[in-house]
């Protein structure tokens, strides 16, 4: 009875054994495997927070750059707008200076004319003078005596009169003429000078905002170049983490796995 009933409980015992050291086995061989598992989870959880962080902070740069972006582009803007204002200043004052050249072509006609008269008025006048001291200074007495009559020597007195009165108020009418001609000829070159100091300050200030121009549009290329690489390095980071996401849930699924066969 015993020896039968002994035999039943041996086998089992025995079968207990062999189970246990199955187990003891796996949990041996498969120990080593959960602990590199769940030492390539930390690091890529480490890496994962690295990521984000980096992607963090290039996301507050593109807002940066993209803010400078915009004020640049404004500013690029407003300087264009100020150049052509000052480009067609210059060409009104090229307009008004070549308006004063055809006036001071006049004028120069004009005062080559009226010195022109003067010099015949002078030359008149001289060989005037030249012929009285050549007949003597009893000429204009002698004219006067050789009159027949009373009426005829008024008449001589007022011809004589009249003669060298003319003679004065022309000269003195070309020599005015001949003065305010040059006086406008002088007003107007004033004013072509004052007109051409004005287009070279409009000339310089239109060449200061080309170059800010320039300056703005390589400040431009040169943030949107980064902008660009920015967005660029921000994709390829969410990349990364959407692939250590995977990799994480991966390794997840595995340990529960790992566990569960223990």
């Amino acid at each position: 009875m015993c020896s039968a009933g002994g035999a039943p409980t041996r086998s089992r015992f025995r079968t207990a054994l062999v189970a246990l050291a199955l187990a003891s086995m796996v949990s041996v061989v498969t120990a080593p495997r959960v602990t590199a598992q769940q030492t390539e989870m930390e690091k890529s959880r480490q890496r994962l927070d690295e990521i984000r962080r980096e992607r963090e902070r290039l996301r507050s740069q593109q807002q940066r750059l993209s803010g400078q972006l915009t004020d640049a582009g404004a500013a690029l803007r407003n300087i264009e707008r100020q150049r052509q204002a000052t480009n067609r200043l210059v060409n009104e004052i090229e307009q008004q200076i070549g308006g004063l050249g055809s006036q001071l072509e006049r004028s120069a006609a004009e005062l080559a004319l009226a010195q022109d008269n003067l010099v015949e008025r002078r030359a008149v006048l001289r060989r005037r003078l030249t012929d009285i001291y050549k007949r003597g200074p009893l000429y204009t007495f002698q004219v006067l005596l050789a009159a027949e009559s009373f009426g005829d020597l008024l008449t001589r007195y007022k011809y004589l009169f009249l003669t060298s009165r003319q003679d004065r108020d022309l000269m003195e009418d070309v020599e005015q003429l001949t003065t305010r001609v040059q006086r406008e000829r002088n007003t107007l070159l004033g004013i072509r000078g004052e007109l051409d100091r004005r287009r070279e300050e409009r000339e310089a200030e239109l060449e200061r905002y080309s170059r800010l121009a320039e300056e703005r549009q390589t400040q431009l290329t040169t943030l949107g170049r980064r902008s660009t690489q920015t967005r660029q390095q921000i994709t390829a980071l969410e990349r990364d983490e959407a692939r250590l996401n995977t990799v994480l849930a991966e390794l997840a699924r595995r340990a529960t796995a790992a566990r569960a066969a223990r």
